[in-house]
């Protein structure tokens, strides 16, 4: 079997997924949904805030959307414009201060005090990766969307009936603005 590398974006765009539902791996004693936390509990409160923030990552998400095989915005692929780094970069930063201002990390439960934990630990590690966000290789032999788009397209872009068919050309059809997107950034970085 040959072994590839997934391209850089994949590889965070998994590791980012993976770090957040291993949260509910920190918490396996979880009841049944709905009997794990008393509403208005600050473990409720931090699932919800959790719930929210994953869907709306996901939700930004097309290609990871197509991943784990849901056909939403299956036309579309992730937005790599300097404009949505700094929509994440907001986003984040916005997700960090709910979680310092408005969870007590202290009413948590023991479990939900781990997922609080790394849950603000990777959204950190984001904040101060920002200021280096051009210090990355956007396209190499290792990876970039010369590889993801036929990798995406022909591994996980499902063809069931006509409609997936219309939103595989729509994504063909989308290449040109996605790689422009990236050369953009490729020559903002250049200027920093």
């Amino acid at each position: 079997m040959q072994r590839t590398a997934l391209p850089r974006r994949t590889f965070l765009m998994l590791s980012t997924a993976t770090a957040t539902l291993a949260l509910a791996g920190c918490v396996g004693d979880f009841p049944a949904p709905g009997a794990s936390a008393t509403p208005g509990s600050e473990d409720s409160k931090l699932l919800a805030f959790f719930s929210r923030s994953f869907t709306r990552e996901l939700d930004d998400s097309p290609e990871f959307l197509t991943f784990i095989g849901q056909k939403k915005r299956n036309s579309e692929w992730n937005d790599y414009s300097e404009e949505f780094m700094e929509k994440s970069h907001r986003d984040t930063a916005a997700d960090t201060d709910f979680m310092r201002t408005k969870i007590d990390r202290n009413a948590l439960s023991p479990a939900m005090r781990v997922s609080y934990d790394i849950f603000l630990f990777r959204n950190e590690q984001r904040l101060a990766n920002f200021p280096f966000r051009f210090h990355n290789y956007d396209v190499s032999h290792f990876g970039g969307p010369h590889q993801g788009i036929p990798n995406l397209l022909i591994n996980q872009h499902r063809i069931d009936n006509e409609a997936d068919a219309e939103a595989y050309i729509a994504r063909i059809n989308a290449t040109p603005k996605l790689m422009k997107q990236t050369t953009d950034v490729m020559k903002t970085a250049k200027t920093r």
